[in-house]
């Protein structure tokens, strides 16, 4: 919960710094910015609006930035939308499953029902799921905790780097 909880600050000053980039009277465009769910159109917005703002140069420099809230993003999708599980023979981690790995178990299982080779397709099926399934330890939890602060910061700096930039062209 920390990683989506930090990871969330960072989505916040990305809200604020395409808000920032639409100076004076920013509602529509931040309206627009906020329909925008995936990342990548989130980030292309961000960078097609600074390039126009900000100019090639700032540009440029903004996208070291974007890359490590990418990351951080990545993480955090994993935490929130795979599956999660227990293996009582792994006791220092939990068992990740990718949401489409486990519908397509699903769908397996549910079209061997009933067939001669059920048993057999079944056991293909988990074997195939089984491939597919990550164990995370502490570790990953901690890595992912650490690339949301430092998403959550490095937003946060740009946000104010561009805060200033944009008040000081409006004086």
């Amino acid at each position: 919960m920390a990683v989506i909880a930090t990871h969330s600050e960072a989505e916040s000053y990305l809200s604020l710094l395409m808000v920032s980039l639409f100076g004076a009277k920013p509602a529509a465009g931040a309206a627009i910015f906020n329909l925008l769910k995936a990342n990548h159109l989130q980030m292309k917005a961000i960078t097609s609006v600074a390039a126009v703002v900000l100019g090639k140069e700032s540009t440029e420099m903004l996208k070291p930035v974007l890359k490590v809230f990418e990351e951080s993003a990545e993480n955090r999708n994993t935490l929130a939308h795979c599956m999660w599980g227990l293996d009582e023979s792994i006791l220092d981690g939990v068992v990740l499953a990718r949401s489409n790995v486990a519908a397509r178990f699903s769908v397996e299982v549910l079209h061997a029902a009933g067939q001669k080779n059920a048993k057999d397709r079944i056991k293909k099926a988990s074997s195939s799921m089984n491939d597919e399934l990550q164990i995370w330890r502490e570790c990953h939890f901690q890595n992912a905790l650490s690339k949301a602060n430092k998403a959550s910061s490095i937003m946060q700096n740009s946000y104010f780097e561009v805060l200033k930039g944009t008040l000081a062209r409006s004086r």
